[in-house]
């Protein structure tokens, strides 16, 4: 009778550890499909000696058939998924080789991803902020 016990205390040990270690890889997994944002901050500027009130990166910009939209940054309420970008139209009014400018959008304080370490898609997409180094 004393054996049995032993048997189901071991049995419930090894599932224990299989579960920490499989909660584990799968929050590892899940780490590494998240993408990292590089961001860039909405400022005033000129294209072409056309003032405009949101001038961006070229590459913040997405494109999808007549469609123009950028991704948001911001802080989420989840504790697994602290950052968001959530995709939001915008109107191109101007571009050159480097800058682009939108309308649409409330630039104080906003934050938009400006390059990623995977494809975004969909409304809205749990990320990491990538952090530049200093000089």
């Amino acid at each position: 009778r004393g054996g049995m016990k032993k048997v189901v205390a071991r049995w419930g040990l090894r599932f224990l550890v299989l579960m920490a270690f499989l909660t584990l890889l799968s929050w590892k997994l899940d780490e590494m499909r998240t993408p990292q944002v590089l961001l860039a901050e909405p400022r005033q500027g000129s294209i072409d000696g056309v003032s405009y009130e949101c001038v961006l990166p070229k590459e913040s910009l997405y494109q999808e058939g007549s469609h123009c939209y950028l991704y948001i940054v911001e802080d989420s309420t989840s504790y697994f998924y602290p950052v968001i970008a959530r995709r939001v139209e915008v109107t191109l009014q101007a571009m050159d080789d480097r800058q682009a400018a939108v309308s649409g959008i409330y630039t104080r304080g906003l934050r938009v991803a400006r390059l990623t370490s995977r494809p975004l898609v969909g409304s809205a997409v749990p990320i990491t902020i990538w952090e530049e180094e200093g000089p």
